[in-house]
């Protein structure tokens, strides 16, 4: 990836109005258990020219900020200037007017934002159309733009026959074709291989640079550090830590930030022996730094003559933070260009995040000791395809793929955008066929199935989570998940149940089986409201059970639709992309469910671009755009999974 890196004296700061200012805003949702404080107090300015990533864990407020920053959200509290206007004082109608011609909006999911039986052309030029271009000032300004980013020869393709990155590339052209004020990309390159993403940093650096407008990059990836200008982490609904990527000798460490109102939200890993403490004394260094020392223990009332004394002359008063005096600001090492309001505190190298409770194993801490099944000895396949050829279009995605999953491992399918991955978890899934070949699930072949008795096969056998995750806005975490739980619970009991007229023994027997993966009691029932809490706790979603999900970050939504998937109890589990909108810490968790729901002895498909999900499999399918796929067969008692012949893309 090559790409233009400043620092923050390369910026253009001869205006002193921002193109985005967000001042001391407060963001609060409502729920059942009281208010939900998505923002507190956040304070953010961004510049012409800028380029801003955003990072924070999941949860903590990136994406309720972006929609602050689009008008899309109302704030509770402060208020928001972009591009010269106050968006919090502006009618509905004023705002969307506003926001059509001043937003360009890019999404992970680049065909969610583009329509698929139109040509590229049409797409980008889509925008510019609505807010009044004629049709030959409309297409003539998108092929321009598809020019300027290197994409003219995509421009009469339909947007259905392009591939995952370049569907992403055409979705920054339609965003940018209008010049729109302010860029906003969320998690753009979340499903994407890495040569398509170093293409999509490629353009959207360049889409950055648009004179008079900015980008707002929010991502998970190290690797989008190369096209910032400057970086702010996001915790807790706080402007916590900011730092220049690519600026001189110290401005690219991690700083400090305090806000406004005097508030430093210190990460966990700075604190050190100030974590079993609950004051501190805060004292500021001649060069700006803050010093925070622990206080001493406070007397007990019955020790005679001891009595609270003040602090040490030069110290201020117990607290964790010290705003600087009205209207000064300490500004970022190397440039004059002026930080948010508040100290910037250096901080301590930082450890990487590694989520409490997962050991080396890849097992938490709360995990039963289960037994690795050996691979092979677990039966016949979940999952079997059979010489199976997919076609996308006129395109041939593969052929001839054979390809099984067994109860107790975990199968990985790798490959780049637009190679069949989708595609054959569809399959697996029973919601298309293929071209050619054969699909078992279960043991039950689908090409014969209606389209209500494959619904009712993928309940008894398979839960699927797919990119777009598909949740009930209107109910809670809680109530997502339990009705998951219901829904499939439903679906094993009319599996089980005998056919009319048959002996009272198959009767007995039929009440017996159980499905791989079933954790519920003896009379083979889950308690659908303790799943939900058992698995909310696996994947960290305690907090957000009686939240609804419409307020739930984009990480804690995908969580919350693998709790729903990991509930059903189905011995197949089909996964697209599960940690695309994960952070490290969260990532990491999800990957040591999926191996641990493997070591109780379910089956996982898994299609994912993320390395470290691909070090936990038995087997990495690898499908490609040669004539030949690959399979790193860590379990060679499985030679099905082989990928047979791949199409030219």
């Amino acid at each position: 990836m090559t790409a233009a890196r400043t620092g923050p004296a390369a910026l253009d700061v001869a205006a002193d109005v921002p193109v985005a200012l967000v001042d001391d805003v407060f963001v609060a949702f409502d729920a059942p258990a009281g208010p939900v404080m998505a923002l507190r107090g956040v304070t953010l300015r961004i510049r012409a020219g800028e380029r801003l990533l955003l990072q924070g864990p999941n949860g903590s407020g990136k994406s309720t900020l972006l929609r602050v920053v689009t008008g899309e959200q109302a704030v509770t509290a402060g208020s928001v200037h972009v591009a010269g206007e106050e968006l919090t004082g502006m009618s509905a109608a004023d705002r969307r007017r506003w926001r059509a011609r001043h937003i360009g909006i890019i999404d992970q999911h680049a065909r969610r934002s583009l329509l698929p039986e139109w040509p590229v052309v049409d797409n980008v030029a889509l925008q510019l159309r609505l807010l009044g271009a004629g049709p030959d000032a409309g297409r003539a300004a998108a092929l321009e733009t598809l020019d300027r980013f290197g994409l003219a020869d995509l421009a009469r393709r339909p947007v259905g026959t392009l591939s995952g990155g370049e569907a992403q590339r055409v979705a920054i052209c339609a965003a940018v074709a209008h010049r729109p004020t302010v860029v906003l990309a969320d998690e753009p390159t979340g499903e994407l291989d890495e040569d398509a993403a170093d293409r999509v940093y490629e353009q959207l650096s360049q889409a950055g640079r648009t004179p008079g407008s900015c980008l707002v990059l929010v991502s998970h990836d190290r690797r989008a550090q190369g096209v910032a200008d400057r970086a702010v982490r996001i915790r807790d609904g706080r402007v916590a830590e900011q730092w220049w990527p690519g600026g001189p000798p110290g401005a690219a460490a991690e700083q400090q930030v305090v806000d406004p109102r005097g508030w430093l939200r210190l990460p966990a890993s700075l604190l050190g022996p100030l974590t079993a403490t609950s004051t501190v004394f805060a004292s500021a260094g001649p060069g700006g730094e803050i010093v925070l020392r622990p206080a001493p223990a406070a007397p007990r009332p019955d020790d005679a003559g001891d009595r609270p004394t003040d602090p040490p002359a030069g110290a201020a008063r117990p607290g964790v933070a010290a705003p600087a005096p009205a209207g000064e600001t300490v500004p970022p090492p190397g440039s004059a260009a002026p930080g948010p309001a508040g100290v910037i505190v250096p901080p301590r190298l930082r450890p990487a995040a590694v989520p409490a409770g997962v050991g080396a194993a890849g097992l938490s801490g709360n995990d039963p000791v289960v037994a690795v099944l050996p691979g092979g000895a677990v039966g016949p396949p979940l999952l079997a395809l059979h010489r199976v050829t997919a076609r996308f279009g006129g395109r041939v995605l593969f052929e001839d793929l054979d390809l099984a999953v067994h109860g107790g491992e975990v199968v990985v399918l790798r490959g780049p955008s637009g190679s069949g991955k989708s595609t054959v978890l569809a399959l697996a899934a029973a919601l298309t066929d293929p071209a050619a070949g054969h699909v078992q699930l279960c043991g039950t072949p689908v090409a014969s199935l209606s389209r209500a008795d494959r619904a009712r096969l993928r309940g008894r056998c398979a839960a699927v989570v797919l990119q777009q995750t598909v949740l009930t806005e209107s109910l809670t975490v809680r109530e997502n998940v339990v009705l998951a739980a219901d829904v499939h619970r439903a679906a094993r009991s009319d599996a089980a149940a005998p056919p009319p007229g048959s002996r009272p023994d198959d009767q007995a027997g039929a009440r017996r089986r159980r499905p791989a993966g079933h954790r519920g009691g003896s009379d083979g029932t889950a308690a659908p409201v303790a799943d939900a809490a058992q698995w909310a706790e696996q994947l960290r979603l305690t907090r957000l059970l009686d939240q609804p999900v419409r307020s739930c970050s984009g990480g804690e939504r995908q969580r919350t639709a693998l709790a729903r998937a990991l509930v059903a109890g189905t011995p197949l589990v089909v996964l697209d992309e599960p940690t695309s909108q994960q952070d490290e810490a969260s990532a990491a968790l999800v990957t040591a469910v999926i191996a641990a729901e493997a070591r109780r002895g379910r089956g996982v498909l898994v299609a994912t671009h993320d390395a470290a999900v691909a070090a936990v499999a038995d087997r990495v399918v690898t499908l490609g755009r040669g004539r030949h796929g690959a399979t790193d067969g860590r379990t060679p008692q499985h030679p099905q999974g082989r990928a047979g012949q791949i199409g030219s893309a």
